[in-house]
């Protein structure tokens, strides 16, 4: 579908893309929103998304969680997760940040408003 738009109108597609989010984004994000997106999604989801990140990456993901939700984070760091699961667990995640955004409490790829 995204390379039908590209061939067909490739600004409108870059522009529409622009405002999806993906997990880099979710990397991305604040700390501070971060913290909504870690609050909100399942523990194990969280861990199976961050399993093959970099030891800064979980350990940021471990910093912007409450304590038991870290604490469960840790425990299934431990477990081995195959490539599906993860990719699948960080679908999860962006929608959980899309859900945020929609609740107003992360703000990073605001839709800008049509001007009339």
């Amino acid at each position: 579908m995204i390379d039908v738009g590209n061939t067909e109108d490739p600004d409108y597609t870059a522009r529409a893309l622009s405002f999806m989010y993906t997990f880099e984004d979710v990397l991305k994000l604040p700390d501070n929103e971060l913290a909504e997106v870690v609050g909100r999604a399942p523990p194990r989801m969280t861990a199976m998304a961050i399993a093959t990140q970099a030891q800064e990456t979980k350990d940021r993901f471990l910093k912007c969680a409450k304590t038991p939700v870290a604490i469960e984070i840790r425990d299934y760091l431990g477990g081995k997760v195959e490539i599906r699961e993860m990719g699948g667990a960080q679908l999860k995640l962006v929608e959980a940040t899309r859900q945020a955004e929609k609740k107003g409490l992360i703000k990073t790829k605001r839709i800008p408003l049509e001007e009339t």
